[in-house]
This record gives structure tokens, C-alpha cells and sequence, in this order.
């Protein structure tokens, strides 16, 4: 017996054990911890470091493809953690959210649920179109300018604006439009189906 099936197997008896001692009522966290440590250590023996991933099978598809098989469940950041093998888990999440459009929750407590299992294709290209606006040169101002104008007729949300603005104060800009250079924006106030920080 090689040495990197005994630590496995080492692990294995540990899961076991840990098992039991739930059961028995008598469990603690320390027992699973040390269970995920032996195997983390025989994952790292057998296969060695975890080699650069494929384009297309890295840690946010890793993330995606476990969160999609939990579908509906809530989903700790730490599994989340253990399933993408990096520290940058969280800004992974995300880019799924954010930038590819998928319906990811925070439940808070580091806890996150995935509702459906296809992106938001709209909410993706939402973020593409505002991604490419930030990058532009000109004041906050004129980046507002050029989303509301993308964007006319449609719900702008204060994120967005902030997002592509690149200040804390792109809402104060967007009433100067409205106030001072008299364009036609819409707030909740004005308009009872929008909601506090939709234009």
C-alpha cells in the first residue's frame, strides 16, 4: 500500500469516526476539520498542486457548476471555497452575478443561493454596456449622460449609475441633469412602480 492511499484512507476513517460521533452526539467541529485536512493533504500528495485550469473549467465554472447542482439550496462560502481551491472564491461569485447575469443570492453569513440555473441575458449585457462606459474618458458626468441615453425608457438602478459615474455621488449628478439641465428622468417619487434608487 503506497503512502498516498494510506493518508486516504487515514481520511476516510476520520469521516467515519466523525460520523459516528454524530450520532452519538458527542461530535465537535474539529473532528470534520481535521477529516478536511487529511484529505486536502492526500488531494495535494496524489494529484500534486492543483495545475493552471483550462479556459472554460477554472474556479468561477467550478463555483458555477456546484452552485447549479445545489440549485434552490443555500451554499456556504466555505464549500464555496473548498470547490474553487482558491482565496478570490467571493470575487468569482461575483463575476457570475455581476458580469455574466446568473441569479445568485446573499442570504447573508457568508451564505449565497443560486434561483435559476440559466443567466440573465439581459442583466449581462447590462453590465457589458455600463463595463464599457466606465472605461471611457470624460467627467462622471458625461458617463451618466451616455447611460441614460443607452439605456432610455428602461429602469437605471443608482448601482449602475454609481458603477459607471466611478464616484460615491453619481445620484447627486443624476438630479443636476434632472434639475439643472432639465431632462426628462424619473425617480420612484415621480413614478409609484419604481422603487427607492431606480431612474
Amino acid at each position: 500500500m503506497d503512502r498516498e492511499s494510506d493518508r486516504l484512507r487515514r481520511a476516510a476513517r476520520l469521516v467515519e469516526q466523525a460520523a459516528d460521533r454524530v450520532d452519538t452526539g458527542t461530535a465537535e467541529r474539529e473532528d470534520i476539520d481535521a477529516a478536511i485536512a487529511e484529505l486536502v493533504a492526500a488531494q495535494r500528495d496524489i494529484f500534486g498542486r492543483r495545475p493552471r485550469s483550462g479556459r472554460g473549467s477554472g474556479a468561477k465554472q467550478r463555483i458555477l457548476t456546484y452552485l447549479q447542482s445545489r440549485l434552490g439550496e443555500p451554499v456556504s462560502g466555505e464549500e464555496l471555497a473548498a470547490i474553487s481551491g482558491i482565496q478570490e472564491w467571493a470575487r468569482r461569485v461575483r463575476e457570475l452575478r455581476v458580469e455574466q447575469g446568473y441569479d445568485i443570492d446573499e442570504l447573508g453569513d457568508s451564505m449565497y443561493r443560486l434561483s435559476t440555473p440559466e443567466p440573465d441575458r439581459q442583466r449581462a449585457e447590462a453590465w457589458r454596456l455600463a463595463n464599457g462606459i466606465r472605461r471611457r474618458k470624460g467627467s462622471a458626468l458625461a458617463r451618466i449622460e451616455r447611460l441614460l441615453i443607452a439605456l432610455e425608457s428602461k429602469v437605471v438602478t443608482r448601482e449602475q449609475i454609481d458603477y459607471v459615474a466611478n464616484i460615491k455621488e453619481g445620484s447627486r449628478r443624476v438630479r443636476e441633469l434632472r434639475d439643472e439641465s432639465g431632462w426628462p428622468i424619473n425617480s420612484h417619487i415621480d413614478e409609484p412602480d419604481l422603487r427607492p434608487g431606480e431612474y
